[in-house]
């Protein structure tokens, strides 16, 4: 009977201690989910930040290779070719680095080169005009004639009004998707509080609320398990003080002294 009494004190407290285990468990491993996807998120996010940079500053380039192009060809620049011909050649492996990083990617411009297919139908596009572009100002640079100047200038200028737009494009199309991830991220955070909430709920329904009325009903049980016992010492401690106290009858069995008898003295 003490062993059963103990079995069962322990047991209820045993099942407790698993249920809150269990219910912070899955609020933790819902914690820890939401903060690995969102900052996945997070870094998708910074890449993208990155692309889009280097998108719009493909466009500023093209037009700065237009310029430089325009500056070498003229034979009325102030400044000697030579330098004309060194910010071009910068201007021109730039240009043509951040274009295939753009689609390959690139680690030292952070770029991933993870483009969706909408974008990558956007640089097929452009990808004639930008060879042609390439070839022309690769050409110009070491060319030392006037006329195979002036057709290579004449090819840039050409190619750059159908790059340009291409570009805008490709650009909208890359700050579109990053507006999308972000508001995707958002949704996710959404939710994530639901799902944390709903299972918050259930555990409140299934998991505290049981816990807490076994636990009132263990504390009932305790408490009418020691005022059994409290009555239960009050009736040993009466027999105990009964027992102690003489019979009745050994009281009134006792011989009573006689009376001393008084003797005449003659």
């Amino acid at each position: 009977m003490k062993a059963q009494g103990l079995s069962g004190g322990f047991s209820p407290v045993r099942k407790l201690t698993l249920l809150y285990v269990t219910a912070f468990s899955s609020i933790a491993a819902m914690a820890i989910v939401g903060q690995i996807l969102i900052q996945s998120m997070l870094a998708q996010q910074k890449h993208d930040a990155y692309v889009v940079n280097i998108a719009g500053r493909q466009r500023m380039l093209s037009q700065k290779l237009s310029k430089s192009a325009l500056a070498l060809a003229s034979p009325s620049d102030p400044l000697n070719r030579d330098v004309r011909r060194r910010e071009l050649t910068d201007v021109v492996k730039l240009w043509e680095r951040s274009h295939l990083g753009l689609q390959l990617g690139d680690e030292q411009l952070q770029l991933p080169g993870e483009n969706s297919a909408g974008v990558r139908h956007m640089f097929a596009k452009i990808e004639a005009p930008h060879r042609e572009m390439l070839a022309a100002a690769k050409g110009l640079l070491v060319s030392s004639d006037s006329l195979e100047a002036a057709r290579q200038l004449r090819l840039i200028l050409e190619n750059e009004s159908k790059f340009l737009p291409g570009m805008d494009q490709i650009v909208f199309q890359y700050s579109s998707e990053s507006s999308e991830r972000v508001h995707g991220v958002a949704h996710l955070e959404a939710l994530l509080l639901a799902v944390t909430l709903l299972i918050l709920a259930l555990e409140g329904l299934f998991v505290f609320r049981p816990a807490a009325r076994k636990l009132r009903r263990t504390i009932e049980e305790l408490w009418d398990t020691e005022d059994r016992l409290r009555r239960e010492k009050a009736v040993v401690e009466r027999l105990l003080a009964s027992s102690q106290q003489p019979p009745v009858a050994a009281q009134t069995s006792r011989p009573k002294p006689l009376p001393s008898l008084g003797i005449v003295k003659g």
